[in-house]
């Protein structure tokens, strides 16, 4: 990592820390509240409880970055026309990445799973589950992941540049969400909330289209059920 080796490595450490406690917590609660026989409990695991883990990642390493320019505030109007670039290109660029990936899956015979586990979820019959989920993932789920990753991690390798960070914070981001088939999706659209945040030194503005795009999603898997 460049820039700060002592701040990073304390970021870092605390980070791992806090991820490591959170998945022992994860890996006793969620066998009680998982839902019983509609999946294996390690897609539900994937699925819902990855988020605390990086929320958790993100939470102490914040404290080891004070001093630049970053803000989570209401968007300033030429904040919107970011957001709005940010959205249209959310909306349509990890869909054509993922497109091509799993064609080039196919064309090798490599099978795997072509949609994530949280999608599966999202086509319960149940509608508080349901809605429980759309919650999740629309207010939670992008405040979590955008501090961990456009935010914590994005900083622990900003002194390499921001186009090297980008790119490392966007890799993470991508396999962290355990899904092969959408590994080049999940990464041009870190890429994309990546460019959002480095344009207006706003983490609400990243959240917005994060939360769209996962909004998106949960209702095209719901109306094309």
């Amino acid at each position: 990592m460049c820039g700060d080796r002592e701040k990073n490595d304390l970021s870092l450490t605390t980070a791992l820390g806090a991820v490591a406690l959170t998945f022992c917590i994860t890996f006793v609660i969620a066998p009680l509240v998982a839902p019983r026989g509609e999946m294996p409990l390690w897609r539900w695991i994937a699925g819902i409880a990855l988020p605390p883990v990086f929320l958790a990642a993100a939470l102490p390493a914040l404290f080891h970055f004070r001093g630049d320019e970053t803000k989570i505030t209401r968007p300033l109007r030429r904040e919107w026309l970011v957001i709005a670039g940010g959205i249209v290109f959310a909306l349509s660029a990890p869909q054509l990445a993922t497109g091509i990936w799993l064609q080039t899956l196919k064309h090798f015979h490599w099978a795997v799973p072509a949609e994530q586990p949280l999608m599966e979820l999202a086509r319960t019959q149940d509608l508080p589950r349901y809605l429980t989920l759309m919650l999740t993932c629309v207010f939670f789920v992008p405040v979590a992941e955008e501090l961990c990753f456009r935010r914590s991690i994005f900083s622990l390798f900003r002194g390499c540049g921001d186009v090297a960070a980008s790119v490392a914070a966007s890799a993470v981001f991508s396999a962290a969400h355990c899904f092969v088939a959408g590994i080049p999706g999940l990464f041009v659209l870190g890429m994309i909330l990546q460019w959002v945040f480095i344009r207006t030194k706003n983490l609400a503005a990243a959240v917005i289209v994060h939360a769209i795009f996962n909004l998106t999603a949960l209702l095209m898997v719901r109306i094309l059920r």
